[in-house]
């Protein structure tokens, strides 16, 4: 998603210091725009554009999960559902 580093700081070390910040992808999702601004180098629209790739994958996984319906009986069921898939 950042395509291009800023400079002195490559693509892929603003990447690793994002989700060193967050801890993980899940945790991205549920932040505060504060938090993101501690993120130094990471300005409003390369942190626009991660939100709404996330958002339009909760969106997909929304849609992929209301389509087909399982019955949930178990907690190991709702795990099934929520976890990213590989």
């Amino acid at each position: 998603m950042l395509r291009a580093g800023v400079k002195g700081v490559s693509a892929i070390d603003l990447a690793r210091k994002t989700l060193g910040q967050f801890g993980a992808y899940r945790n991205i999702s549920h932040t505060d725009i504060r938090d993101w601004q501690q993120i130094k180098r990471l300005g409003s629209t390369k942190i626009a554009q991660i939100k709404a790739a996330l958002e339009i994958g909760r969106r997909f996984r929304e849609d992929e999960s209301s389509k087909t319906r399982e019955k949930i009986s178990s907690a190991a069921d709702i795990v099934k559902i929520i976890m990213p898939q590989h």
